[in-house]
């Protein structure tokens, strides 16, 4: 009993200190050896509450922060206090004047992700204003490039923006099946109110109200045929319409 009393008072040899041991002044108590014929205790994982210092398990379907690496087909959260998982990316289509861009970027970045317009890639990729690219080789041709554009974008992990004549292109409605899209549904005279006057759309230059009459007639059974949810706009603030979205796509 002395030698085993002697051994627990003997000071702890270096090898035995714990880290950080003699720094600070007190540092940690000497490591006790193993009495024998005692059994060691093993700390094993068990299917119980985590153990003092580890950290719990995070749960399936947890909200995936920034930092975490994107995955193919991956759930993303939002940030910006959303607290939403949804799946990307997330389409928006809709006629010319109804907000796809400003709708697409502001959703963007509440859900902390990327923000693509097809339009801009397009631009982008030409060197050339979408006015001029139909100017010089047609609508045809822009159609072609678009549908690459699509494909593209939708690799990523992000909120994309689909030029207003997109869904009308058989090829296009063929790669958004099985993703979320969403139809920005705008009144024909608030569509008047924000196209008239602008350069940059070739097909409503001449005839805006006309124009808008003719493409709701030949798109919006395309919208409707791809989008999983449809959100109204008006004349309100774009936030409103980004709210709408994301309350539609928590409850599906």
């Amino acid at each position: 009993t002395r030698r085993l009393q002697a051994d627990l008072d003997r000071p702890a040899s270096p090898a035995q200190r714990g880290p950080g041991h003699g720094r600070g002044g007190g540092g940690a108590a000497p490591a006790l050896r193993h009495l024998p014929g005692r059994p060691r205790r093993r700390h094993r994982r068990g299917r119980g509450g985590p153990g003092p210092g580890r950290r719990p398990l995070r749960p399936r379907g947890r909200a995936i922060g920034r930092r975490d690496a994107p995955q193919p087909g991956l759930l993303l959260s939002g940030r910006g206090g959303t607290g939403m998982i949804v799946a990307l990316p997330i389409v928006l289509v809709g006629l010319p004047g109804a907000g796809k861009s400003k709708v697409g970027h502001l959703l963007a970045e509440r859900l902390g992700v990327p923000h693509i317009d097809t339009d801009a890639l397009i631009v982008e990729r030409e060197g050339r204003a979408i006015s001029d690219i139909f100017a010089a080789d047609g609508e045809s041709a822009f159609r072609v490039m678009e549908t690459a554009a699509v494909a593209h974008a939708l690799t990523g992990h992000a909120v994309i923006s689909l030029g207003g004549g997109a869904a009308a292109t058989p090829a296009v409605r063929d790669l958004l099946d099985g993703h979320t899209v969403v139809y920005i549904d705008a009144p024909h005279d608030e569509l008047v109110r924000r196209t008239a006057g602008k350069t940059h759309r070739p097909l409503l230059a001449a005839d805006p109200d006309g124009a808008l009459r003719r493409l709701r007639a030949e798109r919006e059974p395309h919208y409707r045929a791809v989008a999983t949810v449809t959100v109204p706009t008006g004349p309100g603030p774009v936030d409103d319409v980004v709210t709408d979205i994301l309350n539609h796509l928590e409850h599906q």
